[in-house]
């Protein structure tokens, strides 16, 4: 479960800037997430709708296969299950969490600066812009070969390739940019 929380972190450590990703204050819209698992040689796919806030984080709403809710927010990962139980991992009670939780909280701040001291960015530009960002910190190379991203409206897509021959691929579809979230999606990031 941790590996997962770790994958969803990692996932939202891309290291230009908002304006560059043409990051909105809010987006929503549809994700279907593919896990590769290379010993086992299948995939898990999931699917659900997301919401991106810039200065919160992000909520994946898990409706295939299993219903559930997964909120990633600049402190902490917050899963609820579909029978209401709730497992929340508090960064504050741990560095490495606090350091990739630093890393969310400057992309969606679009702090250069910090994502640019956690990878190296190499970048080909096109219809959609394609970034490859390879960890610098040791410990996460260890975990992670690299990080492609795809940038179209918005972020349209992820894959992370683990060193483990494991990969995640994330595809975001139907995107809205709301100027706000409601008052029910706020409530969503105050666990």
């Amino acid at each position: 479960m941790r590996k997962i929380f770790l994958s969803i972190f990692v996932f939202l450590t891309i290291s230009v800037s908002a304006a560059e990703l043409n990051l909105k204050p809010v987006t929503k819209g549809d994700f279907t997430q593919e896990h590769y698992l290379a010993k086992a040689q299948r995939s898990l796919i999931s699917s659900g709708a997301f919401i991106m806030a810039q200065d919160k984080g992000i909520v994946f709403d898990i409706q295939q296969p299993f219903p559930s809710k997964m909120i990633v927010s600049k402190e902490k990962f917050v899963q609820i299950l579909n029978n209401g139980d709730v497992s929340i991992m508090d960064g504050s009670e741990n560095a490495i969490f606090k350091n990739i939780a630093a890393i969310i909280s400057s992309i969606f701040s679009g702090n250069m600066q910090a994502l640019d001291s956690n990878f190296y960015i190499s970048e080909v530009k096109g219809e959609k812009n394609i970034l490859t960002l390879m960890p610098k910190d040791i410990f996460l190379a260890l975990l992670f070969e690299k990080f492609v991203l795809s940038i179209g409206e918005s972020i349209e897509g992820l894959t992370v390739f683990e060193t483990s021959g494991n990969w995640v691929e994330y595809k975001f579809s139907n995107l809205e940019f709301p100027e706000k979230l409601t008052k029910d999606e706020e409530k969503l990031f105050s666990y």
